[in-house]
């Protein structure tokens, strides 16, 4: 249609016809037009509306294809985000007053439990007769008159059960770094909750291991796991990292949100075993009748590491 009225325009131009002629044909044009509409004349539609929908096609293509690089630019910041976000923890440093404790628990412990809100966590197995628990807490001010140790509230023994709590009920403290060197024999639970920092825990054996932060990373450093026991990692935003011993038999599932899983285990820890990969989730399958050590590891946001050494 669009050439059609140009040839008019033209002739009219050229003086073949008189305006008032190409203005008829114009209005001829136009109701053939709307006839063909009527109809659904495949003319029409061939010639009008067919180049129409292929630029519109066009267009939908190339507007998905950027918006999908725009997307995919902008997951891939958010991953690099929540990448940092363990190392920017780790480097969180508690200020204002600050007291430091040791407190030691003679052998034999079999349990360990560590609560804190702000702070970093480290709990290492070494050559050593007895446990020893090293605080730098920050006191809140006007909290603490420099009477008494405001720790000694927090910290308990007895039984072959240690645990050092810092939450909402003890007003006096906001938070604390805590380092725990425990004997290298085998422990029956350890325990590590907090809200924001670190947890860190290095050639511990234990049959039970649960650790759990809401902003931060867990680490796990040549962790011997047991074949009858349990390990669980919980992470809102941050990170969870484990080298596991080769030929560890594993049964369980690593649950992941928004985030990257990054899960080399060439060997499949122990022979026979399986790993099943769905989406949001990576399930660890030890071989039928081999004794396993149940794992269950959850991360919302950020990172999920498990390698083998």
């Amino acid at each position: 249609m669009r050439e059609e009225r140009m040839m008019i325009l033209r002739m009219m131009e050229n003086g073949q016809i008189t305006a008032e002629e190409a203005e008829r044909l114009l209005l001829a044009l136009g109701e053939t037009v709307k006839e063909d509409l009527r109809q659904g004349g495949s003319r029409f539609r061939a010639w009008e509306l067919g180049p129409v929908w292929q630029d519109a096609a066009r267009n939908m293509r190339d507007l998905g294809k950027q918006v999908s690089e725009k997307m995919a630019r902008e997951l891939q910041q958010a991953m690099e985000s929540l990448a940092a976000l363990p190392e920017w923890f780790g480097r969180w440093e508690i200020g204002g007053a600050v007291v430091e404790q040791v407190y030691r628990a003679p052998s034999p412990v079999r349990a360990l439990e560590i609560r804190t809100l702000h702070g970093n966590v480290r709990v290492l197995a070494e050559r050593r007769e007895d446990l020893e628990v090293h605080v730098r807490a920050q006191v809140a001010d006007g909290a603490w008159t420099g009477d008494g140790n405001p720790l000694d509230d927090c910290w308990h023994a007895g039984d072959g059960t240690v645990s050092f709590t810092i939450d909402e009920n003890v007003k006096s403290v906001r938070g604390a770094h805590v380092t725990v060197r425990v004997p290298d024999a085998p422990l029956e639970r350890v325990a590590v909750h907090q809200t924001n920092g670190r947890i860190r825990v290095e050639l511990v054996e234990a049959r039970i291991l649960e650790l759990s932060t809401t902003n931060g990373t867990v680490e796990m450093e040549q962790v011997v796991p047991a074949s009858d026991g349990r390990v669980e990692a919980r992470v809102t935003n941050g990170r969870i990292s484990w080298v596991v011993p080769k030929g560890s038999a594993l049964d369980g599932t690593l649950k992941t949100g928004i985030g990257v899983a990054d899960v080399h285990l060439p060997s499949r820890l122990a022979e026979g075993s399986r790993i099943v990969r769905r989406r949001g989730e990576i399930a660890l399958r030890a071989p039928q009748g081999v004794p396993a050590c149940e794992v269950e590891m959850d991360l919302r946001a950020g990172r999920l590491e498990l390698t083998e050494v």
